[in-house]
This record gives C-alpha cells, structure tokens and sequence, in this order.
C-alpha cells in the first residue's frame, strides 16, 4: 500500500510538472502565433488562462485537415458537374448543329468534349467520394487505439473597437515532439465526422444520378455526324505528331523541363507516368513509392529529423548530371502555362503546357514525414523547389485533381516529395 500511495505521488507531480510545461510552450508559442496571425497584435491584451479540456492524437488532427481538403475539392467537383454537365444545353446545340455552317458545328464539337471530359471526371469522382469514405470509417475505428495528445483552452482578452472582450482559441500539442497546433478545430470532432459522411453521402446520390443519366449524355454527342472531336495525345517519341520535343525534355515558358521524375539518384524513371521515388528536402537519398518502404541506399528506418540549410545543395542534388531541382519561380512558370488532370497510361496526373509543348506530373503521393508511411498515390502529386523559407519550410508545387499551385510547406522538409528536374 505504502509502495502504491509513492507511485500515486509521483505520477501526480510527474503531471503536474508536464501540464506547467505545455503551458509554458504554449504561452510562447501563442504569442508568436498573434504576432504572424493577427492583424493587430496589440490588441490583444492578456492571456487569462490555459486549460486542458481533453486529449486527441495529432493524427487526428492531420487527418481532419487533410478530409477538410478533401471534402472541399470533393464538393467543388460536384458542383461542376451539376453547374456544367446539362442534358438540355446539349440537346439544344444539338438542334442547332443541322444548320450545317462550320461555326455551329465547331461549338457543337466544344460542348461535347466538354460533356465527355465531365462525364469521365465523374469516375475520378467516385473514385474519390470511395477513398474518402474508406478513411472517415477507418478513422472512427481506429479512435480507440489512437495514443492520446492534449488539447487546451487558451482565454484572453482582446480589444475589438471599445469593447475589451474574453475570447478563446484552441491549442493541440503533441506531448513527444512539443508541436504544437492553433486554431484548427472549430467544432467538435464528433460535429466533424458528421460533416464529412453527410459530404459523402450526398456526394452518392448525385453521382448515382449521374450514372443512371450517362448513356444519354454518351449518345447524344454519338448523334452528331461529320465532327470529330479532338483529343490530347501524349507521346515520347520526337518523330510523332504533335510532339516537337527531343527525347528528354519539354520546352514550356523558355525552360526546359524533364519528362520524367527522378527515380534513383542520378537517374531518370523510364515512363512519364512512373512515380520514381521520393525525396525529402536537401536530401540525396530516394524513397520508395511502394510498401515496404526501402530507401535507394537499402535502408528501411525512415528518416525523422529535420533537414537543414537554406538552399538545396548541390552535393545533395539527386536530378542527373546536366539537370538540377527547380526554383519557386520556375514552378510558378510552369502553372502559368495553364495544367489540367487526366490519365496517362492508367496513371492519375497532371498535365502542364499547352498545344505541343506538354508535360505529365504523376500523382505520386508522399510520404509522411514523422515514420513515412506513403499517402494518396493516385490522388495528389508533390514535387520539391530548391527554394527555402526559414529553416524549417520549403517551397514545391501540388499537383491536385481540381487544381495546381504552388505552396510554402510550412514545417515540411521532412515529408518525402516527387522531384522534376530543369535543365540546368
């Protein structure tokens, strides 16, 4: 009994001594947190208290935010297809399209390849409301066997014009690695959940109207005789048509991009669509996209710690001799010259350029950046810039199926991206 009541003690002050800690880190970090976040950070007065209310796995909160995401371009998608993919438009053009004059019958063409581009979206589209749904109901079972994290109040007061206000934001931090995360979760995560299968299940009733629906779409583009409606081809061969690039490398905005990404280092994928590996930032060592996880050097013991310095070096520069990673401005270029999602070979993608001059970024994926588990193959697309920010951030692009920019991954050199060399 003597020996439990000393356990008891000890265990309590261990607790308190770590609940005063986070609560130090937290008041320091919040402070920062004003001063980058807010538009007057002097108006906020005082911090009045930090409680802990609760305790959640940071991998919930990574995955609320990538559903989030998720949810958002899932939505976005449906309502184009609601907004663009209209049986009576197309049956109206269709009518018009007997009058036989070459204008008509070019905007006829249009709508049509509208419709089919929409109509093939759709199954990407099912394709992810599925993927989706698989990962809300593995995440609610794995709830319980998530290792908890802690979750606080922050109180304080905060001028708004004359008024001095009590306001709160809410605070997660990750008792091993001390990170911390601010004003993520507005509702509940139950509320959260909720949100996200009431997504999906919507997202289901439309999309089984769209299938009942599609052979009609289908033919009534098949109705319109003498068009034929053009279609983007891809080929590797410099002799083919539509394709005035030499063997390796594409000419888009004056810079020359590879075709390929970079598989082991040093070397190039042989297809377009094959993923290559991955890389982290500042790093010459390749990562498998595919299970188990193998790095280009044989190891299996995924590389955690943050990399460092403030350039890509080029003693680490994995891209063949000749070729080196791009820089910020030279992937903003790049998504200047206008991109669109679609297959390559049954590979998910994004294509970038335009006419002659196009080149196919593989949805590859990434790797996770505390234990490297690979993520999204086949719905996202990473690939590094040379370009830094801070000592913990970097620049790359995101290659997604609605949409392609470039991103500041804020603490996220250690995540393992795709790289697409430039010429150097």
């Amino acid at each position: 009994m003597k020996n439990f009541i000393l356990f008891l003690i000890a265990g309590t002050f261990l607790f308190s001594s770590c609940k005063q800690s986070n609560e130090k880190l937290i008041k320091t970090e919040f402070k920062k947190y004003i001063q980058n976040n807010f538009d007057d950070p002097k108006s906020v007065k005082e911090i009045v208290s930090i409680e802990i209310t609760d305790t959640i796995s940071v991998e919930k909160i990574r995955f609320i935010m990538d559903m989030n995401l998720k949810v958002f371009h899932l939505t976005d998608s449906l309502n184009k297809l609601r907004d663009e993919l209209n049986l009576n438009s197309i049956e109206n053009i269709l009518k018009t399209a007997k009058r036989g004059d070459l204008s008509t019958q070019l905007l006829v063409t249009y709508y049509c390849t509208q419709a089919i581009d929409l109509l093939n979206d759709r199954f990407k589209i099912i394709n992810e409301r599925a993927i989706l749904e698989s990962e809300i109901n593995n995440f609610l079972d794995s709830l319980k066997q998530e290792t908890p994290k802690y979750k606080y109040i922050i109180k304080y007061r905060r001028n708004f014009g004359d008024d001095l206000l009590l306001c709160k934001d809410v605070c997660y931090i990750d008792s091993l690695t001390k990170q911390i995360y601010f004003n993520i979760e507005e509702k509940e995560l139950s509320e959260q959940i909720s949100d996200m299968l009431k997504y999906t299940n919507e997202s289901r009733r439309y999309l089984e109207k769209v299938e009942n629906n599609r052979n009609e779409y289908y033919d009534i583009c098949g109705k319109i005789e003498n068009l034929s409606i053009p279609f983007v081809t891809y080929s590797n061969n410099e002799n083919e048509k539509g394709n005035k690039t030499t063997s390796e490398w594409v000419l888009i905005n004056g810079i020359k991009w590879a075709k390929c990404n970079v598989d082991k280092p040093g070397t190039f994928a042989k297809k377009p669509e094959d993923a290559g590996m991955l890389y982290q930032w500042n790093s010459k060592i390749g990562w498998s996209t595919t299970n188990p996880m193998v790095n280009s050097d044989g190891g299996t013991t995924w590389n955690a710690a943050m990399p460092t310095g403030n350039s890509w070096k080029k003693t680490n520069n994995p891209c063949p001799p000749g070729w080196r990673l791009p820089t910020l401005a030279e992937q903003n270029k790049l998504v200047a010259s206008g991109s669109f999602w679609d297959d390559l070979n049954g590979v998910q993608g994004r294509f970038f350029g335009k006419g002659e001059n196009r080149v196919f970024f593989p949805a590859a994926g990434y790797r996770f950046s505390s234990d490297g588990a690979h993520c999204y193959k086949g719905n996202s697309g990473y690939y590094w810039s040379s370009t830094s920010d801070g000592s913990h951030s970097a620049y790359g692009l995101e290659c997604l199926s609605n949409d392609a920019d470039t991103y500041n991954f804020d603490y996220g050199r250690r995540f393992g991206y795709s790289v697409r060399c430039v010429s150097e």
